[in-house]
């Protein structure tokens, strides 16, 4: 069965938060348990979800630099799922932000403009642990009833879906669906071989600006290749890749360690 529950509002990302957690959550404890730090900790700094950080170079603009000053914001997601559509809070979010429309290395005419940061997380969303936790967070908001949290965590999902979120992620915009798929892959570390994605979406979300920024892309694996697992039993870490090379970035990696990433004794991807 086709995944169809929309991702885009699922993954709140805490972009520049001071919170401070502790312990693994998933291991002590039932997810109806959790707390919303204990559930933010699952989809951003777990065994299933991995945050990166880079700096793109300083660039040269002409005329004033793109960086504006935003307040704090709570941003609204409409998720829509088995039960109908509910709605989702994030966490307050503002500060600098700059818009990555410029290109070269400082060397051109005009102003340098700020060295922008990227701040990425890369989710394994197919999972049963991540689900739980955005389950969580939908019965911590109210939005969600046991039936429908029961709906969406006994969905079958048929490939591996790994889902890259950042609040811009605009300077990929210029890439095909065709180049962003020859240009991402899983790599198994016993295998060295660089699986690809068979399908990818977008999500573009609008801000408060009325601006359309890419702050989502979701890549689908499949589980098996010609009746044998993608992944190897005997496999204990896979590195997911996004060459990009645009915006002074060479390319978005996460690291995941197999051997941690297990619910009930088994494997959980």
């Amino acid at each position: 069965m086709k995944f169809k529950v929309s991702l885009s509002a699922m993954l709140l990302v805490l972009l520049g938060s001071g919170v401070l957690w502790a312990g693994d959550p998933w291991k002590e404890s039932q997810y109806t348990e959790w707390t919303e730090e204990d559930a933010q900790l699952v989809l951003h700094d777990s065994p299933w979800a991995r945050t990166i950080k880079a700096r793109s170079p300083n660039t040269a603009v002409s005329g004033k630099s793109n960086c504006t000053h935003r307040p704090p914001t709570r941003e609204r997601r409409v998720i829509y799922g088995p039960g109908g559509p509910f709605v989702v809070y994030g966490p307050p979010t503002g500060g600098l932000y700059c818009d990555v429309t410029s290109s070269g290395t400082g060397t051109e005419q005009g102003p340098k403009q700020p060295r922008t940061r990227f701040l990425f997380t890369v989710v394994w969303f197919s999972s049963i642990t991540a689900r739980e936790a955005v389950a969580r967070l939908g019965q911590l908001t109210g939005t969600l009833t046991a039936e429908r949290v029961n709906q969406f965590l006994s969905q079958k999902i048929d490939k591996y879906i790994l889902v890259v979120r950042g609040r811009n992620l605009q300077f990929l915009a210029p890439l095909s669906d065709e180049q962003l798929l020859k240009v991402t892959s899983l790599q198994p570390q016993r295998s060295k071989k660089h699986l690809y994605p068979v399908e990818m979406k977008r999500i573009s979300r609008t801000t408060r600006y009325g601006k359309s920024l890419l702050n989502e892309i979701r890549f689908y694996f499949p589980r098996e290749v010609d009746g044998e697992p993608l992944i190897g039993a005997k496999e204990t870490k896979v590195i997911f890749f996004c060459r990009t090379k645009l915006a002074g970035i060479d390319q978005i990696k996460a690291k995941f360690d197999l051997k941690k990433m297990r619910k009930s004794g088994k494997r959980d991807l």
